[in-house]
């Protein structure tokens, strides 16, 4: 796709990079070749970031079709297979509607995130309810 190609030049030198697709990740339904591919980013499009040394942050809202507690380990796992990482980070956002975000860090950046998820952890964002935080 054009739009990649343009940013994956622009962000060569960053160390964490955000990705907010319409959609979320792609689905066995929904590939890159479909109507809707368009809207989700797909995973070998992620994976020539992390292969390239950088830490990622997904993006995901509520999927309405499934339970959203399947679908948030469905994608987790599929984020580990798919990147080769060893753990994904998943901050929950709970209040109204539900959303995700998925960190996969790669090993040069794996003590500082995680030093920041847990200082996450200990805020008044985590403490009254907003996120939870759960190692996948």
């Amino acid at each position: 796709m054009e739009w990649f190609g343009d940013l994956y030049d622009r962000l060569e030198a960053a160390d964490l990079v955000f990705f907010d697709p319409d959609t979320g990740l792609e689905t066995p339904s929904r590939g890159r070749h479909t109507a809707e591919g368009p809207k989700y980013v797909c995973y070998d499009e992620l994976k020539s970031f992390y292969d390239r040394g950088q830490s990622l942050i997904v993006y995901q809202h509520a999927d309405h079709k499934t339970k959203f507690e399947t679908a948030i380990h469905e994608r987790a796992h599929g984020l580990r297979r798919n990147l080769g990482c060893e753990t994904i980070w998943v901050l929950r956002w709970c209040r109204v509607q539900s959303r995700v975000y998925f960190l996969s860090h790669t090993l040069e950046h794996r003590r500082v995130l995680e030093k920041a998820i847990h200082l996450f952890e200990e805020t008044k964002w985590c403490a009254v309810g907003h996120f939870t935080v759960q190692k996948i």
